[in-house]
């Protein structure tokens, strides 16, 4: 059988079972589509927060007016004490908090240090990060304004006092997502890990389909040809994620044509090879079903995309360069965004790994002599 003949057959295949289709094909389009929909605001905003003001003066007043005026923040409620703020945190009414203690002006007017507590309920972590960093900096200024107004009186030289004021002068300097936004990170991560999943999916749905028929391809003539379909199917979805769904949502990866092929091609390599490695043993049609759909998560886990991986245990980091959305992540994100220059050799490594294995195992399937399995499947080819 030559290779073209092989591509035929294969794409044979792809068009009388559907279902192989809507893998390929459904899943990705539906998560470009309604995954980022939650995101689109691209950051979070409004934090509902609760003020009890034990200290009700013109000081406390200018203090929530400057949180509320804060765009990370809303000021939902304003009471005298703490009184049902343990249930609204716990009921969503209010996300974060802030205590201004009794003579707080009065300290603040004769040079006193005052302490003011503030939280966040620490349910998400983005809600919990953007509340803690809007009420820490309007704290801050605050609290400089209130030493500048204490030097400006015992200093004549107003560049002295400031500098007296902020001796340590902070430059924050953000070196991805400052804003903080799901979209810029989460969602193009989880993208890739999904072409991943549809690749493997897809391939051992193929090699499941094949042996129930039981008619497997000449071993290299199929393994090529497979290879070749899946991988400009996955190739053309990582260029349509970074070419259309992430600018559709606002977000511009610095990412030129060459960079797409030269990173996404051993990532995408990678997810096909290591589909036929997993499908060797799969006799039929929904055993990928069977199989993968549950190891999802756990691969997601491990690919670092919600997890950092360096908090991961140490017996983990080793695996988890083994899923190829692990590396294929950090390189097409660290080029998109942070403008670094991730080395290839290990994608490369990774994909010649499972290539040879999967070629292997090819071969070794063609030795097989068992009789197919009776097809347990209900789709009937088109």
């Amino acid at each position: 059988m030559t290779f073209l003949n092989a591509l035929k057959d294969e794409l044979g295949v792809l068009f009388k079972y559907p279902g192989i289709l809507l893998v390929l094909v459904g899943a990705p389009l539906f998560y470009s589509l309604f995954y980022p929909l939650p995101y689109q605001e691209a950051q979070v905003r409004e934090v509902a927060l609760w003020v009890a003001d034990a200290d009700r003066t013109q000081a406390s007043r200018h203090l929530i007016d400057r949180l509320d005026a804060t765009p990370s923040l809303n000021v939902v409620r304003v009471s005298h004490d703490d009184t049902g703020l343990s249930d609204a945190l716990r009921q969503g009414r209010a996300q974060a908090y802030v205590r201004l203690p009794k003579d707080m002006q009065a300290d603040l007017e004769r040079g006193e240090a005052v302490t003011v507590s503030y939280g966040a309920a620490a349910g998400n972590f983005l809600v919990y990060g953007t509340a803690a960093r809007a009420l820490a900096e309007t704290i801050r200024a605050e609290s400089d304004d209130w030493a500048r107004r204490h030097l400006y009186e015992t200093v004549d030289n107003a560049v002295q006092a400031e500098a007296r004021a902020e001796p340590l002068q902070l430059a924050l300097t953000p070196l991805f997502n400052s804003d903080r936004s799901y979209v810029q990170y989460l969602v193009p991560g989880v993208y890739l890990f999904l072409v991943q999943q549809v690749m493997m999916l897809a391939v051992g749905m193929h090699w499941g389909v094949q042996t129930e028929t039981g008619r497997r391809p000449e071993p290299l003539a199929g393994f090529l040809a497979q290879t070749v379909l899946y991988s400009l199917h996955g190739l053309i979805l990582v260029i349509a994620l970074f070419r259309w769904g992430l600018p559709f949502q606002s977000v511009w990866p610095a990412l030129t044509s060459a960079d797409l092929v030269a990173y996404g091609l051993p990532f995408v390599l990678s997810s096909v090879w290591a589909g036929m490695i997993v499908s060797r043993f799969m006799t039929r049609l929904e055993s990928p079903l069977v199989w993968l759909l549950p190891l999802s998560v756990p691969l997601l886990l491990l690919t670092g995309i919600s997890w950092p991986l360096f908090a991961m245990a140490d017996w983990l980091r080793p695996l988890s360069v083994l899923v190829p959305a692990t590396l294929g992540s950090q390189a097409l994100l660290g080029r998109a965004f942070m403008g670094a220059e991730p080395a290839l050799w290990p994608m490369w490594a990774l994909a010649g790994l499972y290539g040879g294995l999967a070629m292997a195992l090819r071969f070794g399937a063609a030795r097989d002599s068992a009789p197919a399995p009776r097809p347990s499947t209900v789709e009937t080819p088109a």
